[in-house]
């Protein structure tokens, strides 16, 4: 029995909860060098938050969000490693649960500027979530020198991909449209008892006997048959394909354990307005903007880009539900470092994208990585890979204002995991009218991720000034 938001819950008998191979792929992935886990900085206004004396309400902080721990139960829970014999990895609770080992606080140091903020947030990156414990934190951050409150949200990937993350959150932080949230008194929490290795084994023989009775079922429908046989030899030659496309470049090189951090914004309206003007869409419009600033940082560096195409690995939402994990596909696109003007490469990752959308398959890119990951090869391979340059991801947020725990959110840049040897990453979120997009660098590979700022502001700039060439609302 568990008392739960005042009333009193029955626990029902139910199969246990594994981790799918997606899921596990990121805690594979996972090095000292190659934390796996995405975050989300907040900017935030600083009533509630702090009190008369200046000082932040830690401890009120802590209450509010406990009593909506009942809301997001996943960040309870821990990973219990599998085995042989046990099966995949399993959802636990943990039995000493403590809050205040995931709400922290931290001071900006001064003069507080975003420059301090992001080295700040670079240093809570690069630090690895133990996994004895639930895989979250949430950071409160105070000393900026405009006096707003930032909240770090740091989420490992076995949680949930962007999509889901996002709706965990706002459950736990109760995001609303007016700063109104439930207040309701919190219930009691009781976990479960941990299962013995003989009910995790009895588990995973009833799992792989289910999984049998699936598969003999399929073989007698041979068109099933057929397209699941077909699924994996596109997923291998997808491997092929790509096993060499990706040229070889200054930005790819094994990563070490430290980073760096940079951010532009860019009105949200005017992007589309810019997208939609050369034929392409938002998306289009932050592929050509990186082309932009991988180009300026090759230029800088001396290496040549007369013709060359970096090759992007673009997150695809394959998400159908609600429910928490990865349901992630993967695109590849070209990227025209070569193409000397703004414009033209905007247009050209526009067709990109939409031949890539035509002829590729974003569940392929997904299943080759899996693969890879439960073969033990993802991780050697990653380091000296030619399948991608750089990551690229993005994210629609909320269109308008929303409250967090009642205080109005005024800011929020995506932090993205870089791993292997891909040495530069960019994540992009939009929210309430503002387009954020945060590169994510390796500190000792890329100290010149001014360069790509430049490089993509000036793109920006370059492509904002021109008139309309090409008129296209969709």
């Amino acid at each position: 029995m568990v008392l739960q938001a005042g009333r009193v819950k029955q626990r029902t008998t139910r199969a246990y909860e594994r981790l799918t191979i997606p899921d596990q792929s990121n805690l594979w992935a996972e090095a000292a060098d190659t934390p796996m886990h995405i975050m989300a900085v907040l900017q935030l206004e600083p009533e509630p938050f702090v009190g008369a004396d200046g000082h932040l309400k830690l401890d009120e902080i802590r209450r509010r969000i406990a009593r909506r721990m009942d809301q997001a139960p996943r960040l309870r829970q821990l990973v219990r490693r599998g085995s042989v014999l046990t099966g995949p990895p399993v959802w636990i609770d943990e039995v000493d649960f403590d809050l205040g080992r995931h709400v922290r606080a931290g001071t900006i140091p001064a003069p507080g500027g975003e420059a301090e903020l992001l080295q700040v947030v670079a240093w809570i990156d690069e630090q690895l979530l133990d996994r004895s414990h639930p895989l979250w934190q949430l950071w409160l951050l105070t000393g900026l020198s405009n006096g707003r409150v930032v909240m770090v949200l740091k989420l490992h990937h076995a949680i949930a991909d962007g999509l889901a993350a996002t709706q965990l959150m706002a459950s736990l932080l109760d995001f609303t449209a007016d700063g109104r949230g439930d207040d309701a008194p919190a219930g009691r929490w009781q976990p479960e008892t941990p299962p013995g290795s003989w009910s995790l084994m009895r588990d995973n023989v009833a799992r792989k006997a289910r999984r049998l009775a699936r598969g003999l079922a399929v073989t007698r429908r041979p068109v099933d048959v057929w397209r699941a046989w077909g699924s994996t030899v596109s997923a291998l030659r997808f491997m092929v394909a790509q096993a060499s496309r990706a040229p070889r470049c200054s930005i790819n090189r094994p990563i070490g354990p430290h980073r760096r951090l940079a951010v532009i914004r860019i009105p949200l309206e005017e992007a589309r307005r810019v997208a939609h003007a050369h034929g392409g869409r938002v998306n289009d419009l932050l592929l050509a903007l990186v082309a932009g600033g991988a180009r300026t940082l090759l230029l800088e560096r001396g290496e040549r880009i007369d013709g060359l195409e970096l090759v992007a690995s673009v997150p695809v939402s394959m998400r159908h539900d609600s429910k928490l994990g990865n349901e992630v596909g993967t695109m590849l696109v070209p990227l025209p470092i070569g193409a000397a003007e703004a414009a033209e490469r905007l247009e050209a990752v526009a067709a990109a994208t939409a031949a890539a959308k035509r002829a590729q398959s974003a569940a392929a890119g997904s299943m080759a990585f899996s693969i890879m990951a439960r073969l033990g090869l993802a991780r050697g391979l990653s380091r000296h890979q030619r399948f991608v340059n750089l990551f690229i991801t993005n994210v629609a947020g909320p269109p308008m204002p929303v409250h967090v725990l009642s205080s109005r959110l005024l800011d929020v840049i995506p932090v993205t995991p870089i791993a292997g040897n891909c040495t530069l990453g960019f994540g992009a979120l939009s929210y309430n009218g503002c387009l954020a997009i945060a590169a994510v660098a390796d500190a000792d590979q890329v100290p010149d991720l001014d360069v790509v700022i430049q490089g993509m502001q000036g793109s920006w700039e370059a492509l904002r000034s021109q008139r309309p060439v090409v008129e296209n609302a969709s």
